[in-house]
């Protein structure tokens, strides 16, 4: 049986990504995504992008404003791996016009030397 509790390090790691996403904090992003981060959504269909790439992707071409995450929860555990799954609302809406989106989104994060990387987001428009 998973523990569907999330651990408090990977909760702020998460809110960590979120927050240097809304602020454009490209360091911050370099501390918390993995060399080869997957990103897959049906906005941007599919991107095996290097770290820079994505942080290009994230920062420039789908900004947001702010964002709520509704639920975070574990959905699978092994090793030195964890899945998340969290239901976010993003403003303005990855730039889908502007207007507010909720996603459900599936975080893959890996810990190395102790600390949190994501290596996989899959996030799909509840719209």
């Amino acid at each position: 049986m998973v523990n569907t509790t999330i651990p408090d390090d990977l909760k702020q790691v998460t809110l960590r990504l979120m927050d240097a996403w809304v602020n454009k904090d490209r360091q911050e992003l370099l501390q918390v995504l993995d060399d080869d981060v997957l990103f897959v959504s049906e906005i941007v269909k599919e991107y095996h992008l290097k770290k820079h790439d994505y942080i290009e992707t994230m920062v420039e071409r789908f900004p947001i404003k702010s964002y709520k995450l509704n639920f975070l929860r574990v959905a699978l555990q092994a090793a030195n791996q964890t899945a998340v799954t969290q239901l976010t609302v993003q403003f303005p809406g990855a730039s889908i016009g502007g207007n507010e989106v909720s996603y459900l989104v599936t975080d893959v994060w890996n810990i190395y030397n102790g600390e949190w990387k994501l290596l996989l987001r899959k996030s799909v428009s509840l719209e």
